[in-house]
C-alpha cells in the first residue's frame, strides 16, 4: 500500500486506532534502531509521516500522543507548543527533543500542567529553572527541587524553603551541594534528615 493511501485511511480511523498506529510504529522503530537495514529507514519515514499527519488531528488526545512521542520531529513539536489544549502543550514541554527556546517560552505559561512539565524537564535552561524556583505554587518548587539540572545555587536556596517536601526533594537531589546537605541533615523534618544523609553527595566523615 502506498503511503499516501495509508494516510488517507488513517484520517478515517477512530482516535483510539490512530493512537494504536502511533504506538505500534514507534515500538517497531525503537526495536530496530540497532539495525542498519533499509527496513528501519522505511518504518522511520512512515512514522514521521504519521506523526506529521496526526499532529493536525481535530481530536486533542491524538495530538497529545504526537506531542509526547520521542520520534516527533522538532518542527512539529514547535507547532504543537502553541496548541489550544494545555494537555498537548504540557507533553511538548515534557518531550526530551523540544528545543530549549520552546521550553523557555512554555516556562512563562500560566497553566499548571505546562509549568510542571517544564520544571521537570532536565533540558530546561538553568535561568528558567531559577525563575520557576521562586514560584508561589509549592508544587512547582517541589518539581524544580527534584530536577537534577537545577543549579546548585538554586538548590541551596530551596533547601530553606518553608515547604518540607521541597526540602526533601533538595535533600534527595544528587546535584545538591555538600554544604546544603550538611545543613539539611539537621533539619527539623526527619525525612529531610534521612534523605540528606543518604544522598551520594553527602560529605563523608
Amino acid at each position: 500500500m502506498e503511503l499516501s493511501m495509508f494516510l488517507r485511511l488513517l484520517r478515517r480511523m477512530s482516535p483510539k486506532a490512530k493512537i494504536d498506529v502511533i504506538e505500534k510504529l514507534t515500538a517497531m522503530v525503537i526495536g530496530e534502531e540497532n539495525e542498519t537495514d533499509c527496513k528501519e529507514v522505511e518504518i522511520s519515514s512512515i512514522l514521521v509521516a504519521v506523526l506529521t499527519e496526526l499532529s493536525k488531528d481535530e481530536e486533542w488526545i491524538v495530538r497529545y500522543y504526537v506531542a509526547e512521542n520521542p520520534k516527533t520531529p522538532v518542527p512539529i513539536l514547535m507547532e504543537l507548543s502553541t496548541d489550544k489544549r494545555s494537555e498537548v502543550r504540557s507533553k511538548v514541554a515534557d518531550n526530551p527533543n523540544t528545543p530549549v527556546s520552546v521550553l523557555t517560552e512554555l516556562s512563562l505559561e500560566n497553566d499548571w500542567r505546562v509549568r510542571y512539565a517544564v520544571a521537570s524537564n532536565p533540558r530546561t535552561p538553568p535561568a528558567d529553572l531559577t525563575e520557576l524556583s521562586k514560584h508561589g505554587d509549592k508544587t512547582v518548587r517541589r518539581i524544580v527541587a527534584a530536577n537534577p539540572a537545577t543549579p546548585a545555587a538554586v538548590l541551596t536556596e530551596l533547601s530553606t524553603d518553608i515547604d518540607e517536601t521541597v526540602r526533601r526533594n533538595v535533600a534527595a537531589n544528587p546535584a545538591t551541594p555538600a554544604e546544603a546537605l550538611t545543613k539539611l541533615s539537621k533539619d527539623k523534618d526527619e525525612t529531610v534528615r534521612e534523605f540528606a544523609k543518604a544522598n551520594p553527595s553527602f560529605p563523608k566523615e
